[in-house]
C-alpha cells in the first residue's frame, strides 16, 4: 500500500472587541491574489498543532500568543479536491483567540494589508472560500 501525503492546515480567528483580523493575499502570491483570509497555514514536520499556529502567526503578523489559550477545532478533513493538494490527506483546524489589547501587526510578504474587521459585517467582504469555511465551523458566521 503506497503512503498518503498528509496536509495540516491551521487558521486562527484573532478578535479584539468584537472585530475580527484579516489579512490582505499580495500580488506576490501565486494563489487567491486580493482576497481576505484568516492568518495561518501549513504546520511544519516535527510541530504540533498549536506550535504551527504560534509560529505562523509570529510570522504573518507579529502577533506573539502563548500555547496554554489554544483549542483546536477541526474544521475540514480531504479536501483532496484542491489540484496543488491532488491526492493528498488535507487537514485543517481552526482556533479563535480573544484579545484583551490591541496588537501591534507587522505583516509578512504574504500580504499587503490587514483589516479590523466588525464580526457582523463580515459576509460583506472578499473572505477566502476556505476561510468562510473555518468561520462557520467557530460559529462566526
Amino acid at each position: 500500500m503506497g503512503h498518503i501525503k498528509t496536509i495540516i492546515s491551521t487558521k486562527v480567528a484573532v478578535i479584539h472587541k468584537n472585530k475580527l483580523l484579516l489579512l490582505k493575499r499580495s500580488e506576490k502570491n501565486e494563489t487567491n491574489v486580493n482576497e481576505w483570509e484568516l492568518p495561518g497555514g501549513k504546520v511544519d514536520s516535527g510541530e504540533s498543532l498549536n506550535q504551527g499556529l504560534i509560529r505562523e502567526l509570529k510570522e504573518e503578523t507579529n502577533i506573539d500568543i502563548s500555547e496554554h489559550r489554544l483549542k483546536a477545532k477541526l474544521v475540514a478533513e480531504n479536501l483532496s479536491n484542491l489540484e496543488k493538494y491532488e491526492g493528498a490527506l488535507f487537514l485543517a483546524f481552526g482556533y479563535k483567540i480573544n484579545l484583551e489589547h490591541l496588537p501591534t501587526i507587522t505583516l509578512s510578504h504574504e500580504h499587503e494589508q490587514y483589516a479590523w474587521v466588525e464580526l457582523n459585517t463580515l459576509a460583506t467582504v472578499n473572505i477566502k472560500k476556505f476561510n468562510i469555511i473555518v468561520l462557520k465551523t467557530l460559529k462566526l458566521l
